[in-house]
Formats: structure tokens, C-alpha cells, sequence
């Protein structure tokens, strides 16, 4: 994985539809915000302010995928091997940005790791017999695949991309899965995952590039715990408390949720993938205004992150990355 470096002058990036692409996190970045879209496609700037929610869903996302890779090749390694790697190459991030960590973001990634240490083993156990039926055909798959799209007068072509977390057969069907990490699970989380544009993206980009649908999806839900360390509380103590409650109740944090989309579902997530490209095409050539939408700028989860640049021009927090598309690097 490739570090983000903060540059010396702040650079405009050059995109293209066609040569660059669409993924699903850009498309819902549009949608959201079209200033938001912009300082990510032309400026590719980005916070310098860690989000511990995120940080701990990547290397948890990179144990699984580990994991399911030494299953498939038969060279696979125990969970602590595999976080101590994934442990290490955070650290080895962390260094490479040259900013030393604050007493806070030590111990919070002090916490990372010890949630890590503790839910990756639970994790592997509770699904173990279920994913012995399983034969792993592809990992983190990247696709790219040619997509048409009108607004009743134009076609517009568009490369849509995307990684699907992993596909495998079970018995003589295909299926593909998605793993989350979440630090909530919706109570209407299927009728969210029926209307789902991630999904829908991927049920669609999975057709491309197979010429058929697959089977069936399976969403992994792992739930981040909110556990505290508290004041008079050794880390151990902490570990001890938590692994007992995974054990307690295990299908409380780890969720599969097995679902197809109908055929009536699949038409309304390409009616609503078409216009929402159509409109990104246009607004790309400049037949769409850019405006901010303010109804974005609160989130449930805390105010948008660049806030500080459309309120006050303030860049100070903010670096620009290389790559357009992080979530498809290695």
C-alpha cells in the first residue's frame, strides 16, 4: 500500500471518465456533495486526522483477506501471525508519514491493536465450520468493466471500477461477499442492502466481468466494539473483559447476511446507476453546476471532514494524495 505524501504546492489532477474511471465511493461522493467530488477528483485532498474507525476496519479487512488467501493457496497463517503482519505494516505506515503520534493517537492505536487481538481469533472460530464448505475462487478482485449511460439524448461511455472483497463457490453456485466493519448494524439492514448503490455496483460490475449474476451475496458484518479501557484497567484486563463478552455472545458482533437481488431490484439499481452516471458525465463537461449541498455538511457520524476548506478556505488539516482511487490500491 502506497503512502500519501503532503506536497510541496497544492496540484490540480487531470481526470478522465474514460482513462480513469468510476467507482462506487466516487459516484456516492458526487451525489453528496459536488464540492466534495471536486476536491477529491481534481485536488485529491484528504484529512491528515486519523479516523480510528477506519483505520481499524482496514486492518481488520486485511486479516479476513489474508486469512481466505492462505485458505485458497493452502499456506495459510494463524490469526496472530496474521496480525502481527498487519501490525506491522500500520506501524511502518504511521512511521512513514513523519508526524509523531500524539499521547492520543498512541492510545488509540494501542486500543486498535487490542481490539484486534481479540476479535480476528473470535472472527476466524465462529465462522470456521461454515467456511469449510467453501472454495475460494477470487480475493480483493479488481474489475473494470464498460458502461453506456444516457440522459435520453446523449450516450456517454464510462469505465466503472471497482474491488470485490471475494468470490467462491459453494456446491455448483457462485457467490460473491462483502466484508464491513460497523460500529452499528441498522435494524432495516436488508432493505438498506436492497436499495444499497455499493451493492448494486458490484452486482452489476460482477455481471461484466462474468457475463452472469452471481448467485447470491454474502454481507459480513463485523461489529467494532465500543469498549472502553478504563482508568484503573490494564490493557491485559481490558482484553480479558471484551474476549469475554465476544464469547458470551458471539452473534452479536459477527453477522452474515445471505441475500439476491430480484430482477425488480436489479432494474431499479440500473435505472438509478445510468442517471446518476449520466449526471456525473455531464456534470464533468460542465452542463451541471458545481454548488455545495449544505444538507451534507452534518453527518450522523459528525460534520463533513472538509468543512473547514468550503467555510473558511482553511487547508491547514488537509494533505493531497497521489492516487485517485486509495481504495483500490494494494
Amino acid at each position: 500500500m502506497r503512502v500519501s505524501k503532503r506536497p510541496s504546492a497544492p496540484r490540480e489532477f487531470p481526470y478522465s471518465v474514460i482513462d480513469d474511471g468510476v467507482t462506487q465511493g466516487l459516484l456516492a461522493i458526487f451525489l453528496e456533495c459536488r464540492v466534495k467530488a471536486k476536491l477529491n477528483i481534481f485536488g485529491h485532498w484528504t484529512s491528515v486526522k486519523s479516523s480510528v474507525p477506519m483505520d481499524w476496519g482496514n486492518m481488520f479487512h486485511s486479516c479476513v483477506e489474508q486469512h481466505y488467501t492462505g485458505i485458497r493457496d493452502g499456506n495459510g497463517k494463524s490469526p496472530q501471525e496474521l496480525i502481527a503482519d498487519v501490525a506491522y505494516d500500520f506501524e511502518e505506515r504511521e512511521r512513514y508519514k513523519g508526524v509523531p503520534p500524539s499521547a492520543e493517537r498512541e492510545q488509540d492505536i494501542e486500543r486498535m491493536f487490542s481490539l484486534l487481538d481479540v476479535m480476528f481469533p473470535a472472527y476466524v472460530k465462529f465462522h470456521t465450520a461454515k467456511d469449510k464448505k467453501k472454495k475460494w475462487i477470487a480475493l480483493e478482485t479488481d474489475y473494470r468493466a464498460l458502461y453506456q449511460c444516457t440522459d435520453g439524448a446523449k450516450i456517454f461511455n464510462v469505465w466503472l471500477r471497482g474491488k470485490i472483497d471475494g468470490v467462491f463457490k459453494q456446491g455448483k453456485d457462485t457467490y460473491g461477499q462483502d466484508t464491513k466493519t460497523k460500529g452499528r448494524i441498522e435494524s432495516m439492514i436488508i432493505e438498506l442492502l436492497a436499495m444499497d448503490l455499493q451493492m448494486g455496483f458490484y452486482d452489476h460490475g460482477y455481471k461484466k466481468i462474468t457475463g452472469k449474476y452471481p448467485a447470491g451475496w454474502i454481507y459480513d458484518i463485523i461489529r467494532r466494539p465500543e469498549h472502553k479501557v478504563s482508568a484503573k484497567e490494564s490493557i491485559d484486563k481490558f482484553k480479558e473483559r471484551l474476549a469475554a463478552d465476544v464469547a458470551d455472545r458471539p452473534d452479536h458482533f459477527f453477522k452474515r447476511l445471505s441475500f439476491t437481488f430480484s430482477d425488480t431490484e436489479r432494474a431499479r439499481h440500473l435505472l438509478d446507476l445510468n442517471g446518476a452516471l449520466a449526471d456525473f458525465a455531464k456534470w464533468l463537461s460542465g452542463a451541471l453546476p458545481t454548488y455545495h449541498n449544505s444538507t451534507s455538511c452534518k453527518t450522523p457520524y459528525g460534520t463533513c471532514k472538509y468543512l473547514p476548506i468550503c467555510a473558511n478556505g482553511d487547508y491547514s488539516q488537509f494533505h493531497q494524495r497521489e492516487e485517485l482511487f486509495p481504495e483500490l490500491e494494494d
